[in-house]
């Protein structure tokens, strides 16, 4: 009776030892980008697939760890309004859990909490699953940079396509109207081919427009626009716009305007004639999150 209560013991503590190596599997910490501020890793071995009742891929998650400089470690507690949180200036790296929906390009954070150097926590915030705040990933931002190191990994194998968009920009930015201003400056206007989102009959897509003067940027915007294919409206949904002596002036992420009737031999009709064609030549490439994997 005693050798088989030993048996049964040793077999326990096996289970318990094997679910335990599954459950806190070591870190693999994968450097991905620096700046003078912070420097940031995701950890490959944290991510994890969520699939829907059809086994497509509905969401993905992933652990990012950041470290931050003194200068970045005040602008982070700044911009998260946590000056008076005790022992807050000891801030030295911070883990979140990132969660995706690559086909809508939203992100959201699901759990955050920052340390000192020692690895004791400073503060923490966490969300369930029914709360998180999910946003549209804005082409060139901090969160295009995670959304863009997840997806790579797992729809790229690991290979840096997207990540290198994101970064470099090429080949992303597709020019759609360029004219010269009674002011003497250059407006140049170019939709995001990266961000591309088809909903039936709905395009959604970003535009980037530059004024430049005299060899200076006097103006910059980010806008999100809904075609509508049927109906052959457009819509601003999203719009930011940056002037160089003011900074960042207008960051709208909800603009409530009214649908637009496309006029034949307008600008807008150009534009949504080229991005119809580019649809049509690269629907591979735009359906690229809805493969299975």
């Amino acid at each position: 009776m005693v050798l088989h209560i030993k048996r049964l013991a040793i077999v326990v503590l096996l289970i318990l030892g094997s679910c335990s190596q599954s459950a806190f599997a070591e870190p693999n910490w994968y450097w991905y980008y620096s700046s003078e501020y912070i420097t940031q890793f995701c950890d490959m071995n944290s991510i994890k697939i969520i699939r829907d009742y059809n086994g497509n891929i509905d969401k993905i998650e992933a652990w990012v760890k950041t470290t931050y400089s003194y200068e970045g470690a005040q602008d982070t507690i700044k911009g998260y309004e946590l000056t008076s949180v005790p022992n807050i200036n000891q801030l030295s790296y911070s883990l979140e859990k990132i969660c995706i929906k690559p086909q809508t390009r939203k992100i959201a954070s699901k759990q955050e909490v920052f340390y000192n150097s020692e690895g004791s926590s400073l503060w923490s915030n966490e969300h369930q699953d029914y709360s998180l705040n999910w946003n549209i990933v804005s082409p060139n931002s901090s969160n295009e940079r995670e959304f863009s190191i997840i997806v790579d990994e797992v729809y790229n194998s690991g290979k840096l396509i997207e990540f290198e968009k994101w970064k470099d920009g090429n080949g992303r930015w597709i020019g759609l109207s360029s004219k010269n201003t009674d002011e003497g400056s250059v407006q140049n206007t170019w939709f995001d081919s990266m961000s591309i989102i088809l909903d039936n009959d709905r395009v959604f897509f970003w535009t980037f427009h530059k004024d430049i003067k005299d060899g200076i940027t006097v103006t910059k915007n980010y806008n999100r626009w809904v075609y509508d294919i049927n109906c052959n409206t457009m819509q601003l949904i999203t719009m930011s716009v940056w002037e160089k002596d003011r900074g960042l002036i207008l960051d709208n992420k909800t603009v409530t305007g009214k649908a637009s009737s496309i006029i034949p031999e307008s600008s807008g009709e150009y534009w949504t004639s080229t991005i119809k064609k580019y649809i049509n030549d690269n629907r591979d490439y735009i359906n690229r999150y809805s493969k299975r994997i």
